[in-house]
């Protein structure tokens, strides 16, 4: 007579082919998993990007202020700022009206309690692309006044004042933190600038997109400040 199914042993076999398997297929599978979002993320920050040389053809040539995703008291600063309506953001009509764009897939704060049902967004502007950064002669401005801040809350510099649009960084992903610190502020904001510093949630880098469009990522955890390609030039202030 012939022995119908599997021994025990045999089975435990199997089982532990399948498991030596899957735990080879995982990370490959997660790397795929990871890669798809960092894709989804550039895209993301190339329509935003694009968004932005629409608005300005619009303006006058003038670039957005910090209010690109919220209206001009809620740059995603204060607590108060993420119940901001982002429909009176200056590039909402320019994203099709849409709010899941302003998002990163692999930033998980949305889970956090403390973001529910709020409005928020993952991507920064280079404070290089910004009043608060930029001087109309070219040189790099450190520290900044409130009345730079204020006035950089609702409008930008010309486009003009960037001639080499393919090597000014635009928008930035920065590193966060899931809380308010005490001043009730959230990081991030707006406005990447100074010791602000780059996520490193796409596998160790950062997605950044320039001011002609095109889409690039940089190390993650670095400063605004002081992060130098190899060569020795600025990342964030060419």
């Amino acid at each position: 007579m012939k022995r119908q199914g599997f021994t025990l042993i045999e089975l435990l076999v199997v089982i532990a082919i399948i498991a030596i398997l899957a735990a080879m297929l995982f990370p490959v599978f997660q790397k795929a998993k990871d890669s798809a979002k960092a894709s989804t993320c550039q895209s993301n920050m190339k329509q935003i990007t694009l968004a932005v040389l629409t608005y300005a053809d619009d303006n006058g040539g003038r670039l957005p202020g910090l209010n690109i995703f919220m209206p001009a008291t809620g740059t995603g600063s204060t607590i108060g700022d993420l119940n901001g309506d982002p429909t009176q953001g200056a590039l909402y009509k320019y994203l099709g009206r849409s709010r899941g764009i302003m998002r990163c897939p692999a930033d998980a704060r949305w889970r956090l309690p403390t973001f529910a049902g709020k409005d928020w967004f993952s991507y920064c502007v280079n404070s290089y692309t910004t009043y608060i950064g930029h001087r109309s002669d070219g040189t790099y401005v450190g520290g900044f006044t409130i009345e730079d801040r204020i006035k950089s809350n609702t409008s930008g510099p010309p486009l003009s004042w960037f001639p080499r649009t393919s090597k000014v960084v635009y928008l930035v992903e920065e590193m966060t933190q899931n809380l308010p610190n005490q001043q009730g502020q959230f990081i991030n904001d707006a406005l990447f600038h100074d010791i602000d510093c780059t996520s490193d949630r796409h596998m160790g880098f950062a997605n950044v997109s320039y001011l002609d469009g095109h889409c690039g990522r940089v190390p993650g955890k670095v400063q605004q400040s002081t992060a130098k390609y190899p060569d020795g030039r600025y990342i964030f202030h060419p």
